[in-house]
């Protein structure tokens, strides 16, 4: 599954301009025999992913998180990603349509009180005060980076694709993996996983590339635990 850029980034960034800085069947079986998950990231942590393209997303731009066109610009980064038959793009990304725009001096915790789990979506975000001196952060406007914003989507995606997977029988489950395969060559997720180029890319995209490989022999185990997370 390629995600799809054609004219998503100049929509966005003209977008983002407004705002800168201001299932049916039985689950397969699991294949006796199988590593567990442990066991399958240990023999595949040096295996190196091809990390595709460019991201979506900028670190050049920054989004006022209480302005609520950083909705829009979170939509166009939705429909960049193709979605599980039968999942809605509410189910899909509900991390991000719940949560931005955050309300006038509220935080992430207006998501989050309801959806605790939510909170490993936002791990590591890099939330910056609006042109406010250090001393006076406090109860000020705050902005993200796009390309924290479409991390966010492109890890939504993942994970609705996972789930999907999980209650899929074997046919549903043959025709994802194509889609299981592409995810770990996400740029926006493997940004948002802490790569910093095609070549340094740590352990939860080399995860990502395991659970695809591990769906293809029937072994849910790494999948399982990676939606743990969530």
């Amino acid at each position: 599954m390629r995600v799809r850029r054609s004219s998503l980034v100049k929509g966005a960034v003209g977008i983002a301009a407004c705002f800168v800085l201001a299932s049916c069947g039985s689950p397969l079986a699991e294949v006796d025999g199988s590593p567990n998950a442990d066991q399958i990231l240990q023999e595949t942590v040096t295996r190196p992913v091809d990390i595709g393209g460019g991201a979506l997303g900028s670190t050049d731009t920054n989004l006022d998180v209480n302005n609520p066109l950083i909705a829009v610009v979170a939509d166009r980064y939705m429909d960049a990603y193709p979605l599980p038959p039968g999942v809605s793009k509410s189910d899909a990304f509900a991390p991000v349509i719940a949560t931005f725009p955050i309300p006038e001096g509220g935080g992430l915790n207006h998501a989050t009180d309801e959806q605790p789990r939510w909170a490993q979506y936002f791990d590591g975000f890099g939330y910056r005060a609006l042109d406010v001196p250090e001393p006076e952060l406090t109860n000020t406007a705050l902005a993200i980076s796009e390309l924290d914003l479409s991390g966010m989507v492109a890890l939504s995606a993942a994970n609705a694709w996972y789930r999907y997977w999980m209650d899929a029988n074997a046919q549903q489950r043959k025709k994802a993996q194509s889609s299981l395969d592409s995810i770990a060559t996400w740029p926006d997720l493997a940004y948002r996983l802490g790569c910093q180029d095609t070549l340094s890319c740590p352990g939860q995209i080399i995860e990502l590339a395991a659970i695809a490989q591990a769906a293809k022999d029937g072994n849910a185990q790494p999948m399982r635990r990676w939606l743990d997370q969530f």
